[in-house]
C-alpha cells in the first residue's frame, strides 16, 4: 500500500513536470444496445433508417497515453485511434464489465497483437472461462493474465490499477445486477455479474463513471457530482409512457450526462425527434461511435 503510494505521488509530480501534460480522454467505441429491445419489433419504430452502431464498448486514456478498454466488441479494434495504440503496444489492458460473448473476437485478435490483461470480477472470470477463454492460453499462442476484480458476495467496490496507467484512479462497483443474457442466472444476477466503473484523473481530479448496465441503488452514490456519466439510456419507449424518463440523471449533479446503449427502437435517436428535443433540453447528450469526450 505504501509503496504504490509512494509510485503514484512520483509518477504524479513526474507527469505534472512536463510541459503538455494530458488529460482523461474518453472514447465512444460502439453505442448500441447491450441486447435487443424483447417489446419492439426491430426496427419497429425508426421513422427512418438509423445509421449503423456499434456494439457497445468504449476507451479511456490517462495521461501516459495508454488506452484502457471498457468491454471489447466485434468492431472495437477498427478505430483509427486503438488500431494505432494496438501497433504501438499501448494498449494497457481491458476491463470486462459484463460476461457477453461478443467480447469474445476482439480479445482473440487483441491477444495476438501483444500480451492481454483482462480485468473481470470473480463472476464475469468464471463465465467466459467456462464457455470460451480458457485461462493461461488464448487460441493457443497469445499470453493473457486475468486481474480480477473483488465484487463479490457483500463486497459491492474494488479500487484497482492498471499497470502503465497510474495516472488514473480505477473503482469497479457493481451495478446492481444486469446479466448478460446467454448468463446462467440470467433472471436472478448475483453481485459482480456486471460493473459499472469509476475513473479519476489524478492529475486533474475529474471523474468519469461508466455505467453500461441498468445503475442499482449501489452504483448511484458513486454516479453524484461526476464530471462525466457514461450512462445506459435502452429504456423501452412502449414502456416509458411519457414519463420524463432523463430526470433521475439530471439528480445526480454530474457536470455532463452522456446517454449510451440505446436500443434502435428509442426516439430519441431520430433527427428532429420530440423525445429528442426533451433530452436535448435536459442536458442529455447522447452517445455516438466515434464519439470524444474530453474532460
Amino acid at each position: 500500500g505504501m509503496a504504490l503510494a509512494t509510485s503514484h505521488a512520483a509518477l504524479v509530480r513526474g507527469l505534472v513536470q512536463r510541459k503538455d501534460p494530458k488529460n482523461m480522454k474518453i472514447l465512444v467505441l460502439g453505442s448500441a444496445g447491450r441486447a435487443a429491445c424483447l417489446q419492439c419489433e426491430p426496427g419497429a419504430s425508426a421513422a427512418r433508417p438509423l445509421a449503423q452502431r456499434s456494439a457497445g464498448a468504449a476507451a479511456v486514456a490517462g495521461a501516459e497515453g495508454r488506452w484502457l478498454l471498457l468491454n471489447c466488441s466485434a468492431d472495437t479494434l477498427r478505430h483509427p485511434q486503438i488500431e494505432s495504440a494496438m501497433s504501438a503496444g499501448a494498449i494497457a489492458g481491458v476491463v470486462l464489465l459484463d460476461a457477453q460473448f461478443e467480447h469474445a473476437a476482439s480479445l482473440l485478435a487483441l491477444g495476438r497483437a501483444q500480451p492481454l490483461h483482462l480485468y473481470a470480477t470473480p463472476g464475469v472470470f468464471e463465465a467466459l472461462t467456462q464457455r470460451l477463454l480458457p485461462p493461461g492460453l488464448l487460441d493457443g499462442g497469445c499470453a493473457v493474465r486475468w486481474h480480477l476484480l473483488p465484487v463479490a458476495g457483500d463486497v459491492r467496490s474494488s479500487e484497482f490499477c492498471v499497470e502503465g496507467l497510474e495516472s488514473l484512479r480505477l473503482i469497479a462497483v457493481d451495478d446492481g445486477g444486469w446479466a448478460a443474457p446467454h448468463a446462467p442466472n440470467r433472471r436472478d444476477a448475483a453481485v459482480g455479474d456486471s460493473i459499472a466503473l469509476l475513473v479519476e484523473d489524478r492529475l486533474a481530479g475529474q471523474r468519469l463513471v461508466y455505467s453500461p448496465g441498468a445503475p442499482g441503488d449501489a452504483a448511484l452514490p458513486w454516479m453524484e457530482g461526476a464530471d462525466c456519466l457514461l450512462v445506459n439510456g435502452s429504456v423501452c419507449p412502449l414502456h416509458a409512457g411519457h414519463e420524463p424518463i432523463d430526470t433521475p440523471w439530471a439528480a445526480l449533479g454530474a457536470r455532463r450526462t452522456v446517454l449510451i446503449h440505446l436500443n434502435d427502437c428509442d426516439p430519441r435517436l431520430q433527427d428532429g425527434s420530440e423525445a429528442r428535443r426533451a433530452a436535448h433540453a435536459a442536458g442529455i447528450e447522447l452517445a455516438y461511435d466515434g464519439m470524444e469526450i474530453e474532460l
